[in-house]
């Protein structure tokens, strides 16, 4: 497993205008830690740092460790506040951990054997996944880096539900502790509908029968 490891800095200075400057000038990203029983703590930490641990998607579904005044913490990811069109990075939570309590988060999904699914490579089908991450509830210590499910099985019509997933020991999906309801569609077959393009005789006939339809309706309002 990859290791990563946020370097940041003490922010002291808050408010909308220290915010921008924070942005825009210094090139910072401004973030908080929380959780854990303690105080909230508001540090900066470099757009292109930030930036670089993000394209890795293993970033969103690791333990993380805070360097932070001279302390070191374990944290994960709550939330990534993005810019809706630049890509500048605009804020970062983070939520301490605890060893022997449980946390929530959002794991990737890795779908393996899309070539050699059957419903796709035999049967004219298109797989389709209406999932691409499943929040899940463990311990710090079972926190899988991501989720793999196999399609090679897979035929036309059929799906996957968030129940027929295997899980690693110590991982249980949050959806599923609300009621069946929430047991959502993963991933899917679907049939392909192929456009039929028509000759010059077929789009004749259907001219004559469009015109047929509509003498037919003109007569019946005559006929009123």
């Amino acid at each position: 497993m990859v290791d990563f490891v946020i370097e940041a800095e003490h922010r002291s200075a808050f408010g909308k205008a220290e915010t921008r400057r924070l942005r825009r000038l210094d090139d910072k990203v401004p973030g908080v830690v929380y959780g854990a029983k303690k105080d909230p703590a508001h540090f900066q930490i470099s757009q292109k740092d930030l930036r670089k641990m993000i394209s890795n998607e293993a970033f969103f579904s690791h333990i993380i460790e805070l360097k932070l005044q001279g302390n070191s913490e374990s944290v994960i990811i709550k939330h990534l506040e993005k810019h809706p069109f630049k890509s500048q990075l605009m804020h970062l939570d983070l939520q301490r951990i605890v060893s022997d309590e449980k946390l929530e988060i959002d794991v990737p999904i890795h779908f393996l054997n899309r070539e050699t699914c059957i419903g796709v490579k035999s049967q004219g089908g298109a797989l389709y996944t209406d999932l691409n991450e499943i929040n899940v509830s463990c311990l710090p210590r079972d926190l899988p880096e991501f989720i793999e499910i196999d399609v090679a099985n897979l035929e036309v019509g059929h799906v996957i539900h968030l129940s027929e997933i295997t899980l690693p020991s110590g991982v249980a999906i949050t959806a599923l502790e609300l009621d069946e309801e929430h047991d959502q569609v993963v991933v899917r077959v679907t049939k392909i509908v192929e456009n039929i393009e028509l000759d010059e005789d077929d789009e004749a006939d259907l001219e004559v029968d469009a015109t047929d339809d509509k003498t037919d309706d003109e007569s019946d309002d005559d006929s009123k």
